[in-house]
């Protein structure tokens, strides 16, 4: 009620949706798809000037050994992208995480975990932004680890309640509740909120750049952009709900994360003894408005 009280926000223009839609998988075939397809979308997005490209795709398994030759060069000649990570049963710890293919790794700008869990009605509200293993290593989501590279900031140190980094000289905190947790400040409904593109349109249109014709994108549409590639197919994508709406595509929960980091817009929650302090005091306002044969008595219930 009260995001909707608020309204949309405002999403950094730089941040782009790249949807594997049901058109795409209409024509291309049965998802997953070789991983040709995927060297080609980061050739693309790479030579259209994006700086960080996250495949929102888990990437454990080996596939053909042609399939996983043309990922792992386009990997090599691309240097920006991102891939993610998952510890299973959530349990914290690199030896059974889902981690993407070992030739893959040597190529990544970065990784992270993707972890999320919804609160006890089911509802998606926060994520944990660094996960906390073994010897108090720590894992950052990979949320985190996209806006900090691409933006540049620096962790200074995690803290309970909030984690610090430094802009330059500047320091910040980014508020935690519990187990690390990040509050998401959703921009809005997820039709309205980033700029979108479809996969295969985007392939097409790059095409159509190159054979000097017209297309519907612009020169400089992809420079200095992040780039998250995730499905948004019925029946293929995880569907959660979230305050803004029932049902929201992963990506988009990526997508508000970065956005959140990369304009430093978070929600702070009250501390606990505020929240007593408020409903102390809002119970003593009936008091001063009984007028009995016995007010003292009256007022104390």
């Amino acid at each position: 009620f009260s995001f909707r009280l608020r309204g949309p926000l405002s999403t950094d223009p730089r941040i782009k949706i790249i949807e594997i839609t049901d058109n795409d998988i209409n024509k291309i075939g049965r998802w997953p798809w070789p991983r040709t397809w995927h060297a080609a979308i980061a050739r693309t997005l790479t030579d259209l000037g994006a700086k960080n490209i996250y495949f929102d795709i888990i990437f454990a398994e080996p596939s053909e050994e042609k399939e996983d030759l043309a990922f792992e060069e386009a990997l090599k000649s691309c240097n920006n992208i991102y891939l993610p990570f998952v510890f299973p049963n959530n349990i914290i710890d690199e030896e059974n995480a889902l981690l993407p293919l070992k030739r893959f790794s040597p190529y990544l700008k970065g990784t992270g975990a993707v972890n999320i869990y919804p609160d006890v009605d089911g509802t998606l509200r926060r994520i944990p932004i660094v996960f906390a293993g073994k010897n108090n290593k720590l894992y950052p989501h990979a949320a985190l680890k996209i806006a900090f590279d691409y933006a540049g900031f620096k962790i200074k140190g995690l803290y309970p309640g909030y984690l610090l980094f430094s802009e330059e000289e500047k320091e910040i905190k980014l508020p935690l509740s519990a187990n690390n947790q990040m509050l998401i400040n959703w921009a809005g409904r997820w039709e309205k909120t980033f700029k979108h593109y479809g996969f295969l349109n985007v392939l097409s249109a790059y095409q159509d750049m190159l054979d000097g014709k017209d297309t519907t994108l612009k020169k400089n549409e992809f420079q200095d952009s992040i780039c998250i590639i995730g499905l948004t197919a019925i029946g293929l994508y995880d569907i959660k709900p979230v305050p803004v709406e029932p049902e929201y595509p992963g990506i988009g929960v990526i997508a508000n994360a970065i956005n959140n980091i990369l304009q430093k817009n978070f929600i702070f929650e009250t501390p606990l003894w505020f929240n007593l302090l408020l409903i102390y005091l809002l119970c003593l306002i009936p008091a001063f408005l009984i007028f009995g044969e016995k007010p003292f008595q009256e007022a104390l219930l």
